[in-house]
């Protein structure tokens, strides 16, 4: 999602309360980095910051792969659609009752209408499956989709660090993370907080790589610019 669109719709997220206010976020932030050994203090507020990081995150949006796949999403639709298939039989059967057929008329509706429905979800989920199929991920889709996730949310956060905290987003030197987080660089503390926050990672990984990464010119793919 843009960052224009995100502006635009935020207002709208918070009044219906599907994320928090930019004071609420701030804090949340806050708090995270507290637990990390970090101090600095930035130069707009840290409501500003909240603001910022759910920004990104909106905008990040779709690029942190889901848990299960589309082979494992397929299947599990077509199963789906094996179970109504057998359901609306079922309901088929029970509808030759008189007795059934009698009741379903305080329905106000007949129960033909609904064994439709019944296939019509069957189908669409069947259509889902051939799709799924069809558009095949790699081999280690989920482990690439995870490292780009974590690139793009580095170098969207770089230069926010910078300006309100006035000092570069490089880490440490060398390719080996500490032991203990409180040890590295601000920057690190600051990636890993947000990180926490926006990707679920307490311990990214591959950090330090990451980190050197985005710090090169140009770093982050058009599409999440």
């Amino acid at each position: 999602m843009a960052r224009k669109q995100v502006e635009k719709d935020y207002p709208d997220f918070v009044s219906s309360g599907w994320v928090g206010s930019a004071e609420d976020e701030g804090k949340e932030v806050l708090h995270t980095l507290a637990e990390l050994g970090f101090t600095l203090e930035p130069r707009s507020g840290w409501a500003e910051i909240g603001y910022e990081v759910r920004l990104i995150e909106l905008s990040m949006t779709g690029l942190w792969p889901e848990a299960k796949g589309h082979a494992q999403l397929a299947r599990e639709s077509r199963k789906l659609a094996r179970t109504i298939r057998k359901s609306t039989k079922s309901v088929a059967e029970l509808s030759r009752w008189q007795a059934v057929s009698v009741a379903s008329m305080f329905t106000r509706s007949p129960i033909t209408d609904h064994i439709s429905e019944f296939l019509n979800t069957a189908r669409w989920l069947e259509t889902v499956a051939d799709f799924l199929e069809i558009d095949k991920q790699p081999t280690k889709w989920a482990s690439s989709r995870r490292r780009e996730a974590r690139l793009v949310l580095a170098c969207k956060l770089a230069p926010l660090f910078e300006s309100e905290f006035g000092k570069p987003a490089r880490p440490r030197g060398g390719s080996e993370m500490l032991p203990d987080i409180r040890d590295e660089a601000d920057w690190t503390k600051f990636y890993q907080g947000v990180a926490k926050l926006v990707l679920g990672e307490a311990e990214t990984p591959d950090r330090q790589d990451i980190l050197w990464e985005a710090a090169k010119p140009s770093e982050i793919p058009p599409d999440f610019e």
